[in-house]
């Protein structure tokens, strides 16, 4: 990482990420958080986020948790997490937040103004016209491409809202169009978003990888028991996911006196609608309600490996796979969207057909040590791109007028 001269300005980066800084925090949400923290150890960093209305007076404890010693600004705008206001308090809170952005430039100077994509891009336009107006670099830090452009195309709904739909596209074309940069943050998510915004966009991307904490990057492989295999999932239960072909794929397993288990870490809602795919209750399958990012990472490591049975194959990156390569878990994934990341027999065991057959053997291919071995080198030297610091050193040459 470049290292500033004591004589040289810090540069400043203002950061506005729709993100609620409150426990469980995982996935893209603590992964923001490391983002921030990162960065504010080389950048001035005055972040915005959102903090649910309820729990403002516990914004200070929680914000205190999640950033530890980083010295950056933080303020929590309220938000309500009510269906029909999510959408209108995050936009006012967005208005804040470019509020702020002129209040900061009259006491300093701003090098970079940054908008983290929350599923769509209407919250980042107050930001955007704030940015336009005084004059400042703006980069829209896209998680993929836009929703109304590629979640409602792979996931059907919104069917009879063309209306919606068409304004939404709207927002995405002046957020994207207008952007001085557009931080995309793997190669797949590169290529598709040229595929469907043009190539005239190529000049403006820059590839600003999901930050994997340094301390993912210190653990050593495990040896594990080939007589019993534990596997663990954590995160979300939705459509993105299908569980029934390595459920079946389990309970084969176990009558085959092969001792197989599956823990999965989700909400007390996402417990509840996977119960419903399971005939009674089942020895090898067991629940935990959401843990702090600590405890989860810890669980992970002491599984033989981690899960992602994704129901169709979805563009983009699987964060919970990251992560566990960077930890040194082996992944067994079902329809990854990263092909150059997620590589059979390489990275990790992919499963390609998501049916019993497919996942008991993947399961049993990663229960082999050498298999593990292998897989387990491969991802975590395929993740080393995604270290933490690397959103520094990037943004940094970014500042610095240096492309790559």
């Amino acid at each position: 990482m470049s290292n500033l001269s004591s004589s040289e300005r810090k540069k400043t980066i203002v950061m506005w990420a729709p993100i609620t800084l409150e426990p469980p925090i995982s996935g893209d949400k603590i992964n923001e958080v490391e983002r921030i923290r990162v960065l504010s150890r080389v950048f001035t960093v005055y972040a915005f986020v959102l903090v649910s209305l309820r729990k403002l007076r516990e914004f200070r404890m929680n914000a205190s948790k999640s950033f530890g010693d980083a010295h950056v600004g933080i303020v929590g705008l309220p938000w309500l997490n009510i269906y029909g206001a999510r959408i209108v308090s995050t936009v006012a809170a967005s208005m804040i937040a470019a509020l702020g952005v002129f209040l900061i430039t009259r006491t300093r100077k701003v090098d970079l103004v940054i908008s983290r994509g929350g599923g769509d891009c209407l919250s980042s336009v107050p930001l955007l016209f704030a940015s336009r107006l005084i004059g400042l670099k703006f980069l829209y830090n896209v998680l993929s491409v836009p929703f109304a452009h590629r979640e409602i195309r792979v996931l059907g709904g919104l069917t009879g809202w063309q209306t919606v739909v068409k304004a939404m596209k709207w927002v995405d074309n002046l957020v994207l169009s207008n952007a001085d940069y557009v931080g995309v943050a793997s190669p797949s998510a590169i290529d598709e978003l040229l595929s469907v915004f043009g190539p005239n966009y190529e000049e403006k991307i820059v590839r600003l990888p999901f930050p994997i904490p340094d301390h993912f990057f210190g653990y050593p492989p495990r040896s594990m028991s080939e007589d019993r295999i534990q596997l663990v999932y954590a995160g979300s239960i939705s459509r993105l996911y299908d569980f029934s072909g390595l459920i079946k794929a389990l309970e084969i397993l176990n009558k085959m006196w092969r001792a197989a288990s599956l823990t999965i870490i989700t909400s007390d809602q996402g417990a509840k609608t996977l119960k419903r795919l399971v005939p009674g209750n089942v020895s090898f399958l067991r629940f935990e309600r959401e843990l702090p990012r600590e405890l989860i990472a810890e669980r992970v490591r002491q599984a033989t490996a981690l899960v992602v049975p994704l129901a169709f194959q979805v563009p983009g990156l699987s964060l919970k796979a990251i992560e566990a390569m960077a930890l040194n878990v082996p992944v067994i994934i079902s329809n990854p969207g990263e092909r150059a990341i997620f590589r059979d027999g390489e990275t990790c065991a992919v499963v390609s057909d998501n049916s019993p057959h497919s996942w008991q053997e993947a399961i049993l291919r990663v229960a082999t040590p050498e298999y593990r071995e292998r897989i387990v080198r491969g991802g975590r030297a395929e993740v080393e791109a995604f270290r933490a610091g690397r959103n520094s050193e990037i943004l940094l040459r970014l500042l610095e007028a240096r492309r790559w």
